[in-house]
């Protein structure tokens, strides 16, 4: 059994900024309510942070999904959008894996697509059992792999 979900210390790093832009915006919205003359630049990071710190920690949570695959079959799960998706084998319409180069090294991802158009997206640098995964689609469904340009 494949089982693909994000790294700890990909949900540590950004639970990590979350919570300092929390805590700076908080700070500064109780400087502001609390002083009787607060100065314009904490309106401006309290204005910043909190829009900031909500979209994030927003994203975040949005885009949290495991992946499990065992016996040819797929179970994509988003457990804070309640959603569980089971597909078979004979279900996946296509997949492909991107490789970039970049300073650090080499961003990769895979992309995988089911049918009515259903896509799940793993990378490497924040997905575990990323090469098994790839490995296990490679073994099983060579055929159904689309060539990168």
């Amino acid at each position: 059994m494949i089982h693909s979900k994000p790294k700890p210390n990909t949900i540590f790093a950004l639970s990590t900024f979350v919570v300092l832009s929390f805590v700076g915006a908080g700070f500064n919205i109780k400087v502001i309510l609390v002083d009787g003359d607060p100065a314009w630049f904490n309106y401006l990071i309290a204005a910043i942070l909190l829009p900031i710190a909500v979209l994030v920690m927003l994203k975040v949570m949005w885009s949290f999904k495991s992946v499990n695959i065992s016996k040819e079959r797929f179970q994509i799960r988003y457990p804070l959008r309640f959603i569980n998706r089971r597909y078979g084998l004979n279900q996946l319409a296509s997949w492909h894996e991107t490789t970039i180069k970049t300073n650090s090294g080499l961003f990769r991802e895979l992309t995988i697509l089911f049918e009515k158009g259903f896509k799940v997206t793993l990378t490497f640098q924040e997905n575990t059992d990323y090469t098994k995964v790839l490995s296990y689609l490679q073994k099983k469904a060579s055929k159904k792999q689309q060539k990168s340009d």
